[in-house]
Order: C-alpha cells, then sequence, then structure tokens
C-alpha cells in the first residue's frame, strides 16, 4: 500500500527508480524493509529518519498507520483536496 501511495505522485516517484518487488529479496524481510524506509526518505516522508524495520515489521500498528495518514495527506494536500 505505501509504495501506491507513493506511484500516485509520478514526479516524486522518479527519485525512486524502479519498484522491487518482495520476491526479489528471498524472504529477507528486514532488507526489504530498509529499502522501505530508505524510499520513504527519498519520497520525502518527514518522520522516515525515526522510523526502525522492527516498528513496521508486523504490518499494522501506530507507526504503520502514521506511514499510511502522512502519504496520504500529502497525495491530497497535492491535489489541493
Amino acid at each position: 500500500m505505501v509504495y501506491w501511495l507513493m506511484s500516485l505522485n509520478k514526479e516524486k516517484m522518479k527519485k525512486l527508480g524502479v519498484f522491487v518487488p518482495y520476491a526479489d529479496f528471498k524472504g529477507n524481510i528486514n532488507e526489504a524493509l530498509s529499502k522501505l524506509i530508505g524510499d520513504l526518505k527519498k519520497f520525502g516522508y518527514s518522520n522516515a529518519k525515526n522510523v526502525k524495520p522492527e516498528q513496521v515489521k508486523l504490518g499494522w500498528g501506530e507507526h504503520v498507520c502514521a506511514i499510511i495518514d502522512e502519504l496520504l495527506n500529502l497525495e491530497l494536500y497535492r491535489r489541493e483536496f
């Protein structure tokens, strides 16, 4: 969901390069999460420096919701909603 939300902004998405599917990480979830956090930093997510892989590993909770909320707010602001 995070990559989909980031892909809505084509201009910023160019900075991230090609999306790498999870299968390419061969089950190494920590490496995949580190890439996700790095991509959030490149995208401009303000709290990316405070996010740790352990906090988003489960895929639910306060940190995951905060990421999704911020990305939704950025997209709505970009669309002048």
